[in-house]
């Protein structure tokens, strides 16, 4: 116990971890090699598509899901999204608002990082809008903790890292900001991997340090530029892979375990890239193929066309939409989406007579599977 409350307290232990030494050995330069090859491919693929901004919505949705899947139990994409896209008729998930709130927090910062800098106050207003609307009278949305702020597993658990009391705290909160904002001698995508687990060492809220954490890894890589789009999805791989995301964090805290977290990061980062590639090759082949289908709509191929490219965006419609982007009434609204239906293009997924949904099941799914 007295070892435990000497390491709540440790400054230095603090500052060493934002002086971080790493050998980089033949493996990890094979790993960073790779890593740097499939964000080349990343990127010539992006370049290829014009609509790309239009596919930004699922791919930041799916982070969000699964990032806030990792703390939480597992949320269903589809009931965020019906929520999102306003189209549900029943009670959801009381998760579903937390993972509205991360998505909306991550365009936030995104919007903030085009004429700023990730800093302390950048992080703040993260948590802030994060937690907006969500009742816990235990947190406070946007300002650093002020106690220690540990619970007693952790205490019981040796070993669990525990993070800093109040004192330690401000001085690696200090130090994490002029880690954020000075040139690292690393390559970026290894420093990300340092920010992550470093801002859990902190744990610098009462609570969802780990989301903010895990948001901090896109809102990096995009201020860095090493990613234009934030296509990339690397929650999903720490949410399927939970336990050896949890372990290998952990080991970063209890033995020299920080190497082994960086190739993990870099494993995980490798993997999410393919996955993005796979996913927008996949729908370019649809939709060229959609659009095929489409050709044969005789007088409704315009309109026809302009719903496709809104399903890109809105994957989840009602008569009612496709009324208000094509300018037709009903029936002719309701007979055009039956040839989308004969198409196999989009299924009916309610079931009802009224207030029926449409869905782009084979969009959605690309992000499911």
């Amino acid at each position: 116990m007295e070892e435990l409350q000497k390491h709540l307290h440790d400054t230095e232990l603090i500052q060493t971890l934002f002086s971080p030494k790493i050998n980089i050995d033949s493996t990890l330069q094979k790993l960073l090699s790779e890593a740097n090859i499939a964000l080349g491919r990343l990127s010539g693929n992006i370049e290829l598509i014009k609509e790309i901004e239009l596919y930004a919505f699922l791919f930041l949705l799916k982070e969000s899901v699964s990032s806030c899947s990792v703390d939480e139990e597992q949320i269903s994409f589809y009931e965020v999204l019906k929520k999102y896209l306003n189209v549900y008729d029943l009670i959801l998930d009381k998760n579903v608002n937390y993972v509205l709130n991360y998505l909306t927090t991550l365009n936030v910062g995104h919007q903030i990082l085009k004429e700023q800098n990730i800093s302390l106050d950048f992080i703040k207003k993260l948590h802030k809008n994060l937690l907006m609307g969500i009742k816990n009278s235990n947190v406070m949305p946007g300002e650093f903790r002020r106690g220690v702020g540990w619970n007693e597993s952790l205490i019981k658990n040796s070993t669990s890292y525990v993070h800093p009391a109040n004192r330690s705290l401000l001085n690696g909160l200090e130090a994490f900001q002029k880690f954020i904002t000075c040139e690292h001698e690393y390559p970026v995508l290894i420093t990300a991997a340092y920010m992550h687990v470093f801002f859990l060492r902190l744990k610098p809220f009462l609570s969802d340090n780990g989301k903010i954490a895990r948001m901090l890894i896109l809102h990096y890589l995009y201020k860095t530029q090493l990613l234009k789009f934030p296509l990339l999805c690397m929650s999903e791989i720490f949410y399927k892979h939970k336990a050896d995301y949890m372990n290998k964090i952990a080991s970063v805290y209890t033995q020299d375990g920080l190497e082994e977290w960086v190739k993990y990061f870099l494993r995980a980062f490798i993997a999410s890239t393919e996955k993005t590639i796979n996913i927008l090759k996949m729908i370019q082949r649809m939709k060229e193929s959609d659009y095929s289908l489409i050709k044969s709509f005789g007088r409704s191929t315009v309109k026809g066309n302009i719903v496709l490219n809104y399903l890109f965006e809105y994957p989840l419609v009602r008569i009612k939409d496709i009324e208000k982007i094509t300018g037709l009434k009903n029936p002719n609204a309701l007979a055009l989406m039956a040839k989308f239906q004969r198409m196999n293009i989009v299924y009916e997924i309610t079931g009802q007579k009224r207030n029926r949904i449409f869905a782009y099941k084979r969009y959605i799914d690309l992000f499911l599977n």
